[in-house]
């Protein structure tokens, strides 16, 4: 096995392939990334982060995951995955407010269903401290290197369970809100079952800050993917949230290699929210 302890190996373990079921018994598609919430400095809430159209509806859900193995008391991921559904899915995911296309879902729920099959889960949770603060996203650039993970067009490699890495960069600066939104937008094109992946910018080995090239690497997570404009075939320019499934339209739409993406800063500011539902008092 390669060594996950590299920034870009760990990328593969950082989300679980999000499989809803609708009323009509149709299928979507989706990306869920994981994502610790710091309760203090020894003790944390680990949740599941997607959009809320990516559950909207679903009666039922079905996570992937890699199966954890354990080798001189320290915990890896083995070349195993299992699954498991979930009925009732959307109940079980508490959403943001103020409108903001996502939600979270404490991971312990799917922690006690995989001990009832004797297994653990293997992730790689992204942390508060990968969030950028106001001032670091303006010393950023308009123009960043982006990386995405996820599934898009459902694609995924099924025999190892690892998700599809892109790259990009960005096309608003980060620390701008796009249109007075907690929003911003990336050069890169959005396709169904990419819905809630986590977009990145990552360097390894060297970056520019400014007119300074730095050695050394750095790592933030500035956004969730949750919608794109579409071009008609009318010439009218319409931003659509990313479908999750790959259905016909009786107006077709050209997609833009353009992506949109809530700002991570978000996940900060509805922490309490998700405290509060789940009565998790501080310490």
């Amino acid at each position: 096995m390669f060594d996950v302890a590299s920034l870009s190996n760990l990328l593969l373990y950082t989300t679980t392939r999000i499989v809803a079921k609708l009323p009509d018994d149709s299928e979507s598609i989706g990306t869920g990334f994981f994502f610790n919430y710091k309760i203090n400095e020894n003790l944390f809430l680990p949740v599941i982060i997607t959009n809320k159209h990516v559950i909207n509806n679903a009666v039922e859900g079905e996570f992937f995951f890699h199966e954890a193995l354990f080798e001189d008391n320290k915990k890896k991921p083995s070349k195993n995955s299992f699954s498991f559904k979930i009925k009732g899915f959307k109940n079980y995911w508490i959403e943001f407010v103020n409108d903001i296309d996502l939600c979270a879902l404490p991971l312990e729920i799917l922690i006690k269903q995989a001990k009832l099959q004797n297994k653990e889960i293997f992730y790689a949770p992204f942390a508060e401290n990968l969030v950028p603060s106001n001032n670091t996203l303006e010393e950023l650039s308009a123009i960043e290197d982006v990386k995405m993970v996820g599934y898009p067009i459902g694609l995924w490699d099924d025999t190892n369970n690892f998700p599809i890495l892109r790259s990009g960069i960005t096309a608003t600066h980060p620390a701008i809100d796009f249109q007075g939104k907690p929003t911003g937008v990336i050069d890169m094109a959005a396709f169904p079952g990419s819905s809630g992946s986590p977009i990145l910018i990552l360097n390894q080995g060297s970056y520019t800050k400014g007119t300074n090239v730095v050695i050394g690497s750095r790592a933030y997570l500035i956004g969730i993917l949750f919608a794109g404009p579409q071009l008609s075939i009318h010439g009218d320019i319409q931003i659509r949230d990313i479908p999750t499934s790959q259905i016909p339209f009786s107006e077709m739409n050209i997609p833009v290699h353009l992506g949109y993406y809530v700002k991570a800063g978000v996940l900060l500011e509805n922490k309490q929210h998700i405290f509060d539902v789940l009565n998790i008092v501080k310490r």
